[in-house]
């Protein structure tokens, strides 16, 4: 078995273990009303204790419910397209990225919709695969000139990335290939 196809199919490993907390996440995504009232529980229980007072008023408890249910369906709608996109993602790339790329990545999209946290640089990609500086940094460069990551702003030592997502997910300079 040739290290490309070790590469290739730890690539397939990440994108299915992905898959995995997608199951997770549209759990979660099952729910989108409760999610919606746990965030803001606080003003839940105001409006229905403002509902349940005196002369039974419900105006407040009517534009609290709609504001939750519109909240949870926009909530729904970017976790489903971040899982959609994110799929994409793994079909346009996931044969092509090695055992370290693909490990960094599904750690990226563990992040979910919200992103990870401040992107991932050279030290984090150190941290999430093991690899030295230089691989890192070398690592990380394929994967921008792919196309399969956008640089963040600011630059320099502190560069950030983030993975190229739905419209912006474009080739890079090499066609695609990493």
């Amino acid at each position: 078995m040739s290290r490309d196809h070790v590469s290739r199919m730890s690539a397939r490993i990440g994108a299915v273990e992905g898959t995995r907390d997608d199951v997770r996440l549209g759990t979660s995504g099952l729910a989108p009303g409760s999610m919606a009232i746990e965030a803001k529980r606080k003003r839940y229980y105001q409006a229905l204790a403002t509902a349940s007072r005196g002369e039974l008023d419900v105006t407040h408890w009517v534009g609290y419910f709609v504001e939750t249910v519109l909240e949870a369906q926009l909530g729904a709608r970017a976790t489903l397209t971040f899982v959609l996109e994110k799929a994409r993602f793994w079909r346009r790339f996931g044969d092509r990225v090695n055992q370290r790329q693909g490990k960094a990545l599904a750690r990226m999209f563990r992040a979910g919709p919200e992103g990870f946290e401040g992107g991932i640089s050279a030290r984090k990609y150190v941290a999430i695969t093991g690899a030295s500086k230089a691989t890192a940094s070398r690592d990380l460069a394929d994967l921008l000139r792919a196309g399969a990551l956008r640089r963040l702003p600011g630059g320099g030592r502190s560069t950030r990335y983030e993975p190229a997502l739905g419209d912006e997910a474009k080739d890079g300079p090499l066609g695609g290939k990493l």
